[in-house]
Order: structure tokens, then sequence, then C-alpha cells
């Protein structure tokens, strides 16, 4: 429903500009529709001030004072309600993120079985932020509660596009032993940014479980990591070879 409202707004806002000659605003909002498409700016507050202003341009016919003051008026009474809401709904968390900055000091140091259950406390109140809800899955992953942190990347997976949510989802699926599924989530990693070689890493070692053997899915999956083209050589990659070089030996 949310979405219908809003592509109905955006609809609305372009044909009031090509009916009021506004035809750069209307060039701007269209920009950023297309640029959305393979972003996230809806995500920053600079992204809903740009248009919120070419949506006041798009409505102000051109050359009448009168539509022109109408939309200033509109766009600083929109942007006041926002800043008031803003603060509204904001209000107390500071303290939450004065923690979340604390426990991530932790966190960075590895000490998830200290910090878990700091995560845990903090959850309902930070439960919008992927990257909160990542750090909260990975404490919970190291403690082995897997259940729960699936259940927490679930959620973020929700929020967020970050193929990085996919391949936890699936390192603690195939530490269950539900491996049908742990495949399921890397493959679908896989079609979000194929070129990464870490998904393929992840499939070859699914692949290798006694459990879960197939030679010929365990091959593709090595052959992947020993010969795609990394974006940038490291020290990590180098690490994934030598460990897929290790296990194509043992069979």
């Amino acid at each position: 429903g949310g979405w219908i409202v809003f592509v109905s707004w955006l609809g609305s806002m372009m044909y009031y500009g090509i009916r009021n000659r506004q035809h750069g605003a209307v060039g701007g909002v269209l920009a950023l529709v297309v640029f959305a498409m393979s972003s996230y700016p809806l995500q920053l507050p600079s992204f809903w001030v740009a248009l919120m202003f070419l949506g006041a341009v798009c409505v102000t016919e051109e050359g009448t004072q009168r539509a022109r003051i109408f939309a200033e008026k509109l766009l600083t009474g929109l942007l006041a309600l926002t800043a008031v809401g803003l603060f509204v709904g904001q209000k107390g968390n500071y303290e939450a993120y004065r923690r979340w900055g604390r426990m991530q000091m932790l966190y960075n140091n590895k000490a998830y079985e200290s910090v878990a259950e700091d995560y845990h406390s903090l959850h309902d109140k930070l439960k919008h932020k992927p990257e909160f809800l990542f750090e909260e899955a990975q404490c919970l992953s190291k403690t082995e509660q897997y259940t729960e942190a699936i259940q927490v990347l679930e959620r973020a997976k929700r929020l967020s596009g970050d193929p990085m949510i996919r391949y936890m989802i699936a390192k603690n699926r195939q530490a269950l032993g539900d491996y049908r599924e742990a495949e399921r989530e890397l493959l679908q990693a896989i079609e979000i940014l194929p070129e990464r070689l870490y998904p393929y890493y992840l499939l070859a070692k699914l692949y290798a479980e006694p459990e879960f053997y197939q030679e010929d899915k365990f091959r593709a999956a090595a052959g992947a990591v020993l010969t795609k083209e990394p974006k940038v050589e490291s020290t990590a990659v180098r690490e994934m070879r030598t460990e897929i070089k290790k296990i194509l030996e043992k069979k």
C-alpha cells in the first residue's frame, strides 16, 4: 500500500511538472527514480530534500507568482513537519546509540560472549538498523545460537539488500545442518552480486560437507573460486583459494 501511494505521488508530481512546463524538475525526478533502481538513495536525508524541492518546482506554474509562493509555503510546512516527526521519533534513542558505540569496541575485539546480551537488550530500539542487526546476529552465531541468529538476519534481509546478510544466514543454516536452505541463500546472493568470490567459496565448502556432498556442484564452485578474477587481489582471496585447493586434494 505504501509503495502504491509513493509511486502515485511521484507520477502526479511528474504530471504536474510536464503540465507546468517544468521539464528540468521532471528530468531530475526521473534521474532520481532511475538511480534508485540500483542504489539506496532514499536512505539518505539529502535525497529526500532534493526530491521535495523538485516536487515543489514541478507543481509551480511557469511565470505564476501565486503558485510559486504556495509551493514554497507547502515545502516549508512539509519540511517543518518532517523535522518535528524525526525529532519526536528519535527522541530517547540517543542513549541507545551511545551504548551501541561502546558495545562495538568489544564487538570489534571479538568479545562476542560478553556483549551478546547487551545487543539483545537494545534490539527493540535499534532493530531498524541493518548494521546493528548484523552485529547482533554475529554475536549470536559466535555463541552457537544459530536459530536466533537466523531470526535476526531475516529481519535484516528485509531492510537491506547487502548480500553479506545472506552469506551469514547460509553459514548459520549450514551449522544447523539445513543444507538445502543454505544453498538457496547462497545462490540468491550470487544473483544479487555475481562478481564476488566469497559466495562461491561458501558454496564449495557447503558441497564438501559429507552429509551434502555433490561432486559436480562442488567442483564447479571450487573452479569458480580458483579461476574467477577478483576485483582486488588480497590476502583473503589467497587464503580462500589455498583452503579450496586443500579440500580438492582430499576429494
